[in-house]
């Protein structure tokens, strides 16, 4: 799979903007994020999934996993995984943040996303989190993984509550921010 994943980024390195896949200490790091027994949550830019492992391996048997992908062949690989649980759409995350009400009308638990922030224009930057965080459930999250920090700023500005935190067992190492929307009536 790595040799598979690197073909791919370098292929497409403006949507992958990696070189390797997410650790298994990045992973779980991540994924040790999302809130207990989440109904439905959606992976923006899945890649060849190994995030998407780890989150099916927190999701309840009734649960949902809505991946976007913008590469297509990722998607079909993705598309390919026999777990029910697994929805793939392929697609730009900011048309994708935009219709998250339309796939969980009744509000997302958690929005885990590896995109690269930094190649998007700073306007559609905040786009995607201010549509990311109106789908949120009250109490759901926004989880950034980045190998930078830059995203605290536009997450600080939608989330009652941001954190940050330092993974170094990755290559290269990631920052991951999760936006906490505050519930009802706090």
């Amino acid at each position: 799979m790595p040799l598979n994943f690197l073909k791919n980024a370098l292929k497409d390195f403006a949507h992958v903007a990696a070189l390797f896949p997410s650790t298994p200490f990045a992973c779980r790091a991540i994924a040790g994020n999302l809130p207990d027994e989440p109904a439905v949550v959606v992976e923006y830019g899945p890649g060849s999934g190994v995030v998407t492992r780890e989150l099916l391996r927190h999701l309840p048997p009734v649960g949902k996993l809505i991946a976007v992908e913008i590469n297509s062949v990722f998607a079909e690989q993705l598309r390919r995984w026999p777990d029910r649980r697994l929805d793939v759409e392929e697609g730009d995350i900011v048309t994708a943040s935009a219709r998250l009400r339309e796939w969980a009308p009744r509000g997302v638990d958690a929005v885990i996303s590896g995109i690269p922030f930094s190649f998007l224009p700073p306007a559609k930057r905040e786009e995607v989190v201010r549509n990311t965080s109106a789908a949120l459930r009250p109490g759901g999250r926004f989880i950034v993984y980045q190998n930078s920090a830059k995203m605290t700023g536009p997450l600080e500005r939608h989330f009652g509550r941001v954190t940050c935190r330092f993974e170094p067992r990755n290559v290269f190492p990631y920052f991951i921010m999760v936006g906490y929307k505050e519930p009802l009536g706090d």
